[in-house]
């Protein structure tokens, strides 16, 4: 791929991580309260460049602990900013979350009644208590995303919905989408927290990322 354009997609990504997300570097070691949360300071903070003299994004980061996060503020919060709410509040919906995930992973087995449940080791969802975000959504202010144009729904309503979200062709792997062949979800869909694999690992050499 063009060297600018992974830079460019390695630059929205860590912009989408930082902004959406909780982000955290495995070598990071950080003062947090008791909701989970990191203090955030940029005094005296310079940021990182690579030998090259690229802007460095490489690193370890996570989001794991954002799964259940609602993507636009809740109606609870109407009115509201992040920065608005307290730590306790903060606290009581992330424990909220945390028990709502636990009480729907019974049902992960496909069984309406959730009496078979089904191994949900895998899944992010033990440790949501450590998330740090009440919504994703910072701008627009009031937390909601603005409804689509006309033009923008025709746009969209005219997009060739491909793999298992379509109505085929399914003749070989090219029919299907990246999501579908567990490559990638593509930007800003990867950065989002979902049931698995919120981690993420990037690395750059002298015009690629």
């Amino acid at each position: 791929m063009n060297g600018q354009f992974l830079r460019a997609c390695g630059a929205a990504a860590l912009f989408v991580v930082i902004s959406w997300t909780a982000v955290s570097l495995t070598a990071q070691v950080a003062t947090t309260s008791s909701t989970g949360v990191s203090p955030r300071s940029t005094t005296g903070w310079t940021a990182p460049r690579t030998p090259w003299g690229d802007p460095d994004l490489q690193g370890n980061y996570t989001n794991k602990y954002e799964y259940g996060t609602p993507f636009e503020r809740p109606a609870a919060f109407k009115g509201r900013r992040l920065e608005d709410l307290t730590s306790q509040e903060l606290a009581a919906v992330v424990r909220d979350r945390q028990q709502d995930a636990l009480d729907r992973a019974k049902f992960f087995g496909g069984d309406p009644e959730g009496r078979i449940g089904n191994s949900a080791e895998f899944r992010d969802i033990y440790e949501v208590t450590k998330g740090s975000r009440a919504w994703f959504v910072v701008d627009p202010a009031d937390g909601l995303i603005p409804t689509l144009t006309s033009e923008a729904q025709r746009r969209n309503a005219a997009r060739l919905q491909t793999g298992s979200f379509g109505s085929g062709p399914f003749d070989g792997p090219e029919n299907f989408s990246l999501w579908d062949r567990c490559i990638t979800r593509g930007l800003p869909g990867s950065m989002l927290p979902g049931g698995y694999g919120n981690s993420y690992q990037i690395v750059q050499a002298p015009g690629w990322v």
